[in-house]
């Protein structure tokens, strides 16, 4: 039977409700890291236009334009018509490929637009590639009009500036809708630009709108990383999500092919509101200009940066943990996560000193509280599946009040489910909790570290922050300011990816959401830990 807690052990008035606003700020200030920046209307020759962009895509988004069919035959000339205004001259490099989507039937043609702008001495290249073919139930002005219409308005803008010392390939591909990426392969493959490219950089859509984040790296990811968050003004690249597509491996997207052959890069993606993915909802009015002008920015930023780069000399790497955290981008080496684990364990120490604990006690609490978070995730996932049985298209402004709906669900039984009576062993027993968690992660998945290290630090200083109730208000800050502004965005990447998608059921996994509601879990225990006190006299 669950245990009550008693009531006079959590703070009350002026204090609960600063607590509260806390929280809540912090929260708030995670999902500004995942902030994509408002669309430029006007269209010059310094910077991206958004308003530019989404004129091209409202010509190519009008109808599915699937490879073989006679409607991507017209994106196709669209495509040249505005290279050819450009001043480009583009080249079409045709094959065939089987028909993956009316079988049995004869091969159908698969043709990718390429166009090459001149650099200042064109010894290597940077590829901006986009896929222009869609599914045949979508018009895809998400996935991919907008990346096509991203390198058709970026390559205006820098034509209009002062050559960039390499070269830059516009890649356009066909048939990267399903698989195995014809056009990708066939550039690759046979194309005599693929040996020049020193780095590529794969735009694409899950969703309709969000920030144009790094989903995946290749090459010496710490040099990728530091030159792209020195080129773009707002990047948003968290290193668990790479290190997880690595683990996975191929995840579907032309930069597989691009990743397999070595060549350095990044695959940025919006994600947010999934569900219209592969859907005749995929239109025009689905189309975020904000995220349009996240990827634009970090196209042109992209080609200015790592096109002045000497891209043939080889880099190294050194493992990396990475996140936005804006304003600032923080990225350090992984083995630091050492440091911090050590230093949040002799936090707690010293912040636990002389306390009576018995050790199998704390054990046995460490050990509920662990399996507690992970029960309570599981229930919350269960309660996610049945309702996207029910309701299989969210919009994004209501998946997000499931998420907060259910994670409340999750934080209560999490608590719950940890039946500890003892403020001062619950306190020890979250703390070590983290410290397992960042041990763990520090050892086998360092790109995953920070998620855990930090916070675990955080409830070290917390420990050591209980004199009075201004001093466990600053520690429950600390604490909330760890997990919030690390976990939000992390949260919010795993719930988006565990979203339905009807129009694509072999990408529809909202199982995948359990990680999400884990990590609420935790960020609930560890704010729990700090909250609840022993009763003053």
């Amino acid at each position: 039977m669950l245990e009550e807690q008693p009531a006079t052990n959590y703070p009350g008035g002026i204090v609960a409700e600063i607590s509260w606003l806390i929280v809540i700020l912090f929260i708030a200030l995670g999902f500004y890291s995942l902030s994509a920046p408002p669309p430029n209307e006007a269209v010059t020759s310094e910077r991206f236009s958004a308003a530019a962009a989404m004129q091209h895509i409202e010509v190519i988004a009008q109808e599915p334009h699937p490879m073989g069919s006679p409607e991507i035959a017209q994106v196709r000339g669209y495509i040249l018509s505005q290279l050819e205004q450009l001043g480009l001259t583009p080249e079409l490099q045709p094959s065939q490929a089987p028909d993956p989507f009316f079988h049995p039937g004869p091969p159908v043609d698969v043709v990718n637009v390429i166009a090459r702008i001149p650099g200042q001495n064109g010894d290597s290249a940077v590829a901006l590639v986009a896929h222009y073919d869609t599914h045949p139930r979508t018009p895809g002005a998400n996935d991919n009009t907008a990346a096509v219409a991203v390198l058709l308005e970026s390559a205006r803008v820098v034509l209009a500036g002062e050559p960039v010392a390499n070269d830059v390939i516009l890649l356009f591909t066909d048939g990267e809708e399903p698989s195995p990426r014809f056009g990708a392969n066939a550039f690759l493959e046979t194309h005599r630009d693929a040996a020049d490219i020193g780095f590529v950089v794969n735009f694409e859509a899950l969703g309709g709108s969000g920030p144009s984040m790094v989903a995946e790296t290749s090459g010496a990811e710490s040099w990728v990383i530091a030159e792209y968050a020195a080129a773009v003004d707002r990047p948003v690249a968290f290193s668990f999500a790479p290190e997880i597509a690595r683990a996975i491996g191929d995840i579907g997207t032309d930069f597989d092919p691009f990743r397999n052959a070595g060549i350095p890069g990044l695959h940025l993606v919006y994600m947010r509101g999934s569900p219209i993915y592969h859907t005749p909802e995929d239109n025009i009015e689905s189309v975020s200009l904000s995220s349009l002008q996240h990827h634009g920015d970090n196209a042109v930023g992209i080609v200015r940066r790592f096109g002045d780069l000497d891209l043939e000399v080889t880099q190294t790497t050194t493992t990396a943990a990475y996140f936005t955290l804006r304003p600032a981008f923080v990225i350090y080496p992984a083995w630091i996560g050492w440091v911090i684990v050590v230093a949040a364990i002799g936090a707690l120490t010293v912040g636990l000193r002389g306390a009576a604990l018995s050790p199998g006690r704390v054990l046995a609490a460490t050990g509920r509280t662990l399996l507690g978070a992970i029960g309570a995730s599981l229930i919350g996932t269960l309660l996610w599946i049945l309702t996207t049985m029910v309701r299989d298209t969210p919009v994004a402004i209501e998946s997000y009040g499931y998420l907060f709906l259910i994670g409340g669900v999750v934080v209560w039984l999490a608590s719950r489910f940890a039946r500890n009576r003892d403020p001062l062993q619950n306190r020890i027993a979250v703390g070590l909790t983290w410290v397992l968690l960042g041990l763990l992660t520090v050892a086998t998945l360092p790109g995953t570290s920070y998620l855990f290290v930090w916070p675990a630090l955080a409830l070290g200083i917390a420990a050591n922050l209980q004199s009075n109730s201004r001093q466990r208000l600053l520690g429950f800050a600390v604490t909330a300011a760890a997990t919030a502004l690390l976990l939000v965005p992390a949260v919010e990447f795993f719930w988006q990816s565990g979203q339905p998608r009807p129009g694509n059921p072999d990408s529809s996994i909202p199982a995948v959401a359990a990680v999400a509601f884990w990590l609420v879990a935790l960020a609930g225990t560890a704010l729990r830990s700090v909250w609840w006190q022993p009763a003053e006299s």
